[in-house]
């Protein structure tokens, strides 16, 4: 478990997050004031535990739908001409929030160093890119804070050569991230808007490693599978048993787990067939949905 420097924070407030009354109309792209509370992570301390309060985008639900192999480039995700100013501003963030909290892993620190934020978030929002908070994307979701990106992204100690199945695509910054830090992607997401800004981003920005899917989540991507990591950006009332099912021997889970306020983030492991669980912090994220989530799947 990584020690976490809270001297910039001794204390935190949960928030929630209330969507804006057009958040679900197609094509709404919010400004950064259109939401009743504010989007923000913030490192909290306890006697004995370190707790993150997440808000992050909700989980997944609905069908399978074709996946897209992505031609644009070999290399992965690119930092791109984002200018100077951006530049500097990502380096500030992965020293003072990143580097100076605990994350140690080079190459996460480099990743988060290489993958521009800003073109990850709407035009209103990209001043506050590399601010200490998650952000409002589309339909009322949200990018979340570099910090979680990168302490669940060093969770699943990739080495390069790994193939990860990501739950909950959101604006695909996480995506991108791991995109630098494995072989292979395999990212799912519910909403079919969020899923056509992912893939633009992704192509545009060199994500040939990546594959996009809609669907709910909790049921994996058997056709893909095994996988030697699983990341999963919402909370679930157990660990879905498909995923398990898809986890490769030695591979690694990482997911939110519980029904309260705030929720366990869990490492699994998989050795000699059986699953090791190791208590990495306490979170906050939304519920995931779909069959083995907390909400209904979507039907046709």
């Amino acid at each position: 478990m990584p020690a976490f420097n809270t001297s910039k924070r001794q204390s935190a407030t949960a928030t929630t997050i209330a969507p804006h009354p057009r958040a679900s109309q197609q094509g709404w792209e919010p400004r950064c004031t259109d939401f009743s509370a504010p989007f923000s992570l913030h490192l909290a301390a306890t006697k004995e535990q370190k707790i993150f309060t997440a808000l992050d985008r909700p989980g997944l639900l609905g069908q399978n739908l074709p996946s897209m192999k992505f031609t644009a480039s070999a290399n992965p995700i690119r930092s791109g001409a984002d200018g100077a100013a951006f530049a500097e501003q990502r380096r500030r963030m992965v020293d003072r929030q990143l580097r100076e909290r605990g994350i140690h892993s080079a190459a996460v620190l480099d990743a988060m160093l290489a993958v521009p934020r800003h073109e990850f978030v709407p035009a209103a929002c990209r001043a506050e890119a590399y601010s200490d908070q998650a952000l409002p994307i589309a339909i009322g979701q949200t990018i979340s804070q570099p910090l979680m990106v990168a302490a669940m992204s060093e969770a699943l100690a990739l080495s390069g050569s790994e193939r990860v199945f990501e739950i909950g695509s959101g604006s695909g910054y996480q995506t991108a991230v791991l995109s630098r830090l494995a072989a292979e992607v395999y990212s799912m997401e519910f909403h079919a808007e969020l899923v056509k800004q992912a893939r633009e981003r992704l192509v545009r920005l060199g994500g040939a490693n990546v594959r996009l899917r809609q669907g709910d989540g909790g049921l994996g991507w058997a056709e893909a599978a095994p996988f030697d990591a699983i990341l999963v950006a919402a909370a679930a009332p157990a660990i879905p048993p498909p995923l398990l099912e898809q986890l490769a021997e030695g591979g690694r889970l990482v997911i939110p787990l519980g029904s309260g306020p705030y929720q366990e983030l869990l490492l699994l492991r998989k050795r000699e067939g059986k699953i090791e669980r190791h208590r990495l912090y306490w979170c906050r994220f939304v519920p995931l949905l779909g069959i083995h989530g907390w909400g209904r799947p979507l039907r046709g």
